[in-house]
């Protein structure tokens, strides 16, 4: 029979690292939006393309704290 051992601590840290780099992520592209001469200067394309950014990091911020939570 084959036993496996994992690393929970290792396996939690994993997920967690990559929660702090996106919620830094999520701060810098509300910085930007909250910034009134980016929205009047940038292309429309480049303001929605931030927008998108924006709200994939909340969707992988998500995913991985359920994940997290899982372990």
């Amino acid at each position: 029979m084959l036993k496996i051992e994992i690393d929970i601590d290792a396996e939690r840290a994993r997920p967690t690292k990559e929660i702090v780099r996106v919620e830094g992520e999520i701060v810098k592209a509300n910085a930007k939006l909250g910034n009134a001469g980016f929205i009047e200067r940038a292309p429309s394309a480049v303001v929605a393309q931030e927008k998108e950014r924006l709200e994939s990091f909340g969707s992988l911020v998500e995913k991985l704290r359920v994940q997290l939570g899982r372990l």
